[in-house]
């Protein structure tokens, strides 16, 4: 839960770097694999082209979009290894803080 929940605020991140508000983050809700196409439209299409983050992201998407992990569930979905997850987070949280740190807009 903690792993999908950080790579949502990261991606969130970079998005609302993009130019996105606070309102329009909301609307997002717990969609990782939307978030990942915002942040790819929004410039980072190089940067989040590595299929890891997309791997991920799409392993995590749907069980933490249904909130699977946040309620105890039979959780049909195949999950990736922890240290695969854990390095993609790693990756985008360096990114966003980066981003962030800078000031730039994409």
């Amino acid at each position: 839960m903690l792993v999908s929940h950080a790579a949502e605020l990261s991606l969130k991140a970079l998005i609302a770097a993009g130019g996105a508000d606070d309102e329009r983050l909301l609307v997002l809700g717990h969609d990782l694999q939307l978030c990942l196409r915002l942040a790819r439209k929004q410039g980072l299409a190089g940067d989040l082209a590595n299929p890891k983050v997309a791997a991920i992201v799409d392993a995590l998407g749907p069980p933490h979009m249904a909130q699977a992990f946040r309620y105890p569930s039979y959780l049909s979905w195949s999950l990736p290894q922890p240290s695969e997850a854990l390095e993609v987070l790693v990756w985008l949280l360096t990114r966003a803080q980066r981003v962030v740190n800078s000031g730039m807009k994409m």
